[in-house]
C-alpha cells in the first residue's frame, strides 16, 4: 500500500514536470522563439541558421540569438538536472542533434506512440539509483515546420517525445513519517472506534430487551381490546335475538357465510375479522322495530316496511359513539345498500359501498332465502343462489356473487 502510494506521488509529479513543459514549449512556438543575448552557455543555436535574422543586434550594439522551442526546452532541462536532480530529454528516432537520441527505453516508447499509445509510465534503474520514467508524444504542429520541415515531418504526425525521469528516494523518504502517523492515527481511530462498537452493542443490547418487552405488552394489550371488542359484539348479538327469537341464529349464520366468501376473494385476516364482527351485528337496528312487526305473519303495511328499511340507519346511529372499528360500523349501516343504487339507506352505488358491506349483502341474501320466516317457509339454497345469479352485477356485486357460489355449491353437495 505504501509502495503504490508513492508511486502514484510519483507519476503526479512527473505529469506536472511534463504538462509545464509542453505548455513553455507552446508559448514559445507561438511567439516563434525569444531572443536572449548570446554567451558562452547559449550560442547560436547551428540548427537554426537557415534562418536569415537568428543573429540580430540592438541599437545599443548588444548581440542577441533567436532560441527556439527545443532550444529553450534543453536549458530548462539542464538547469532542472542541477537544481532538481529531474532528468528531462527531448528525444526523436530522427533527431537534428546527437544528443537528442533516444535510449532503448525511450526508443519502445516512440515506437508505441506512432502506434497510438498516448503515455508511457515505468519505474527505471538509472545508474543505480530508482526513478520514475514517464514520456509523453511530441505531435508537429503548424509553428514547429519552421524547423523540421526539412525532415519531411508532416502536421499532425509524432515528431518525438518528452521523456521525464524523476529520483524516487526523495519521495520515499518523505513518506516514511506520513506512513508512520498514518499507521499511528488509523490504529487509534480502530481503538477508539472498537471502544465505542463495544459500547453499543451494549446499549443495543438493553433496547433491544426493551422494545422486546414494549411489543409483548402491546400485543397484550392488543388481544385484550381484541377480547373486549367481541365479548362486546357477542353481547349485542344476543340483545337482537332476544328480541327476535325467530330469527335467532341469523346473524351469525350470516357472519360464518360472510368469512368464508371473503377467504375465498383473498382478504387478509385482518378484513376477514371485521367482516365476522360486523356481520354478527349487522341488523343490531332491529331493536328499534317493534317485536309484532319483526314477526307479523302477514304481509307488511307500507309503513310496517318503512320500519323495518330503516334498521340500518338505526343500528347505526345506535353504535356510532362505541368504539367499533369503521368497518363494522359501516356493514351495519350499508349492508342493504346496492350496486345498482338502488339499495336503502343512503342509495349508495358500486365502490361506494365498502367491500365488507358488499360481502355481507351477499350472504345476508342467502341465509335469508333458504332459512324460515314468520310470513313464510324457507325457499332452500338454490332458490337462494338462482336469486343472488339473477342480480349478479346488476344489484350485486359480481366478484362477490363468484366467490360465494363458489363457497356455497361444495357446502351443498
Amino acid at each position: 500500500m505504501e509502495g503504490e502510494t508513492v508511486r502514484e506521488h510519483a507519476l503526479h509529479d512527473a505529469d506536472v514536470h511534463i504538462e509545464k513543459t509542453i505548455s513553455f514549449r507552446k508559448w514559445a512556438a507561438e511567439h516563434g522563439g525569444v531572443y536572449v543575448p548570446a554567451t558562452k552557455r547559449t550560442p547560436p543555436n547551428p540548427h537554426l541558421s537557415m534562418i536569415p535574422d537568428r543573429d540580430i543586434e540592438t541599437p545599443g550594439g548588444k548581440k542577441l540569438t533567436l532560441m527556439n522551442p527545443s532550444y529553450m526546452t534543453r536549458q530548462l532541462f539542464e538547469l532542472e538536472d542541477r537544481v532538481l536532480n529531474v532528468r528531462g530529454h527531448l528525444t526523436s528516432l530522427k533527431p537534428l542533434r546527437p544528443e537528442n537520441a533516444a535510449d532503448a527505453w525511450e526508443t519502445e516508447a516512440l515506437k508505441a506512440f506512432e502506434r497510438g499509445e498516448k503515455e508511457r509510465a515505468e519505474l527505471n534503474n538509472i545508474d543505480g539509483e530508482d526513478y520514475m520514467r514517464v514520456m509523453r508524444p511530441l505531435y508537429v504542429e503548424k509553428p514547429c515546420l519552421k524547423c523540421h520541415a526539412q525532415q519531411g515531418y508532416e502536421e499532425g504526425q509524432v515528431r518525438g517525445g518528452i521523456s521525464v525521469s524523476l529520483p524516487m528516494a526523495p519521495l520515499i523518504g518523505s513518506a516514511e513519517p506520513v506512513v508512520a502517523t498514518m499507521v499511528f492515527s488509523h490504529g487509534l481511530i480502530w481503538f477508539i472506534g472498537l471502544i465505542g462498537l463495544v459500547f453499543s452493542v451494549r446499549t443495543v443490547q438493553g433496547h433491544t430487551v426493551e422494545l422486546d418487552n414494549t411489543a409483548r405488552l402491546l400485543r397484550e394489550s392488543r388481544d385484550q381490546l381484541n377480547r373486549a371488542l367481541t365479548n362486546s359484539i357477542q353481547a349485542v348479538e344476543k340483545t337482537v335475538e332476544a328480541r327476535d327469537p325467530y330469527t335467532a341464529g341469523h346473524q351469525q349464520r350470516v357472519a360464518e357465510l360472510s368469512v368464508l366468501i371473503a377467504q375465498e376473494m383473498g382478504l387478509e385476516k385482518e378484513r376477514v375479522d371485521m367482516i365476522y364482527l360486523g356481520a354478527s351485528i349487522h341488523d343490531i337496528g332491529k331493536i328499534r322495530v317493534p317485536v309484532e312487526i319483526l314477526s307479523k305473519p302477514t304481509r307488511l303495511t307500507e309503513h310496517e316496511y318503512t320500519l323495518i328499511q330503516s334498521h340500518p340507519q338505526s343500528g347505526f346511529d345506535i353504535i356510532e359513539d362505541i368504539d367499533f372499528p369503521v368497518t363494522v360500523k359501516n356493514i351495519v349501516l350499508q349492508h342493504h345498500e346496492r350496486v345498482d343504487g338502488l339499495g336503502y339507506p343512503q342509495g349508495l352505488k358500486g365502490d361506494e359501498i365498502d367491500l365488507e358491506a358488499r360481502i355481507v349483502a351477499v350472504a345476508d341474501i342467502l341465509e335469508a332465502m333458504s332459512s324460515d320466516r314468520p310470513y313464510r317457509p324457507g325457499k332452500g339454497m338454490d332458490a337462494a343462489l338462482d336469486e343472488v345469479r339473477r342480480q349478479r352485477g346488476v344489484s350485486l356485486d359480481a366478484d362477490v356473487v363468484d366467490a360465494s357460489l363458489k363457497v356455497v355449491l361444495p357446502l351443498k353437495s
